[in-house]
């Protein structure tokens, strides 16, 4: 687990917000605080949340808004739910920011990046979201190599932030801009990564993008998931309990079925992700709230929750609905829809991710009009406190072939449900997770509704081309 900031705050409007607001307009006093709440021995920071309440003292919303009130037509739930979820791709602006001697932090090169993004993808495709990298970028600039150390009593760090975006972003309009560059350790610790919001207003300005800790990069690292996940308008899951002012808080949320309609105007507005305080484990947390009801089963393998890389593994399908229906309100210029006929998106592929040893093997074939699955298996697996159905498959052309680079258009339904895009790698192998599922018995449909060719034309038209149920077996 990752303990690099042993004494930081979670604040909303508080530290945070008053010395961010002082870095753009020093002569302004400290704004009405909105909430705060603070975490004392916090591992790991990250403010994407805090500097969003500053801005929206900055644009003047302070006095007209309570801290849950809707940042656009997105935050309605009845909009979020009847938002399409055709496949999409994310356009990637990468900038890596390195010494004038050639050296780059955390030993970030071209092979890194490239696995960060495999990473994301593996992360996303589930909920039908890819990623593709317009332009790769190593800057040799000693000034932003590594931001100044985090500190609730200076400015630095902000100041070089904005400076590095403002001389490097590029496209921003077309292509979400991610930037990883080191950060000094000071005695306040470190910050992960830093996100915009979609709602706000900079989103698609060289103000904008992604920041991400050079130190939590790579091949694996799940804090780009995270904050890309704030990007598509995502909160943290602990927002309403230890990102509020406290029980009477507009925002606050307390223990609630997932059904619970009011659960989706409060915390993160999602009522399909549990009300948590912030979690630094992969168990459920102590305590309860405000009512005294106990916290019991949570969610802390959601990728926008303080858990564990090693503990993480899924968004809600309310989460999900969020990131499109944001993605296309504010972002439609950095996307890109993948239509039928559409170059196929990548994603990490199945030999990359051999599959588990409880996944039981059983055979099916499928004629199509080129191609064919065969060799299909299936079974769950446990990834934290969440279960994940799981189908590895091979693809063959007419002749027995592995059939490389053929991208699957997917639907998992049950349990948890999503649209999926995969690709085979050059073995003509690819495996197909579901999203998680806290359910004590999970239980999924797998349905191949067609396959695409590399150039994006259709394989087969007859569907399903495959339906499999996905359940664990006793």
């Amino acid at each position: 687990m990752r303990r690099l900031a042993q004494f930081l705050s979670v604040t909303c409007c508080a530290a945070l917000g008053s010395f961010l607001l002082l870095a753009e307009h020093p002569s302004h006093a400290m704004p009405t605080a909105c909430g705060t709440k603070l975490v004392e021995q916090t591992p790991y920071l990250c403010p994407t949340e805090q500097v969003w309440e500053l801005r929206r003292g900055r644009l003047g919303l302070s006095d007209s808004l309570t801290c849950c009130a809707r940042a656009g037509v997105c935050d309605a739930p009845a909009r979020r739910d009847a938002t399409p979820s055709e496949p999409i791709i994310m356009r990637l602006a990468v900038h890596v920011m390195g010494g004038s001697d050639g050296t780059f932090p955390a030993g970030v090169d071209a092979a890194a990046v490239d696995a960060q993004i495999e990473t994301l993808r593996h992360a996303f495709a589930p909920y039908a979201i890819g990623f593709e990298v317009t332009s790769l970028r190593f800057h040799a600039d000693d000034a932003f190599m590594c931001l100044p150390a985090y500190s609730p009593f200076n400015r630095l760090w902000v100041r070089a932030l904005n400076a590095m975006k403002l001389e490097y972003a590029d496209d921003t309009e077309s292509s979400l801009n991610l930037f990883v560059a080191c950060q000094e350790l000071g005695f306040a610790g470190t910050i992960l990564g830093l996100a915009t919001f979609p709602w706000d207003p900079e989103a698609t300005t060289p103000r904008g993008g992604v920041w991400i800790n050079a130190a939590f990069f790579g091949d694996g690292q799940l804090t780009a998931v995270h904050e890309i996940g704030h990007a598509l308008g995502l909160w943290h899951t602990h927002r309403g309990v230890s990102e509020t002012s406290g029980c009477d808080d507009p925002c606050a949320e307390g223990v609630h079925p997932a059904t619970d309609r009011s659960a989706d105007t409060t915390g993160d507005f999602c009522k399909d992700t549990p009300a948590t305080p912030v979690n630094f484990r992969c168990e459920a947390p102590r305590g309860s709230d405000c009512a005294g009801v106990a916290w019991g089963h949570t969610d802390p393998a959601n990728y926008m929750g303080y858990g564990p890389d090693s503990c993480l593994s899924h968004f809600s399908p309310e989460q999900a609905l969020r990131m499109h229906c944001w993605s296309r309100d504010a972002r439609a210029g950095q996307l890109r829809f993948l239509e039928p006929r559409v170059a196929a998106v990548q994603q990490r592929p199945a030999s990359t991710a051999p599959v588990p040893p409880e996944v039981r093997a059983r055979s099916r074939t499928v004629a199509v009009s080129a191609a064919r699955v065969a060799d299909v298996r299936r079974g769950v697996v446990r990834q934290g406190l969440a279960s994940e159905g799981v189908v590895a498959l091979t693809v063959v052309d007419a002749a027995g072939r592995p059939a490389a680079h053929v991208t699957l258009v997917a639907e998992w339904s049950g349990s948890t449900s999503s649209t999926l895009l995969a690709q085979t790698g050059r073995d003509g192998r690819v495996q197909l997770r579901s999203p998680g599922s806290s359910a004590p018995a999970p239980r999924w449909t797998l349905t191949l509704k067609s396959l695409l060719r590399p150039d994006g034309t259709r394989i087969a038209t007859r569907a399903p081309l495959l339906r499999v149920v996905v359940e664990p077996q006793h």
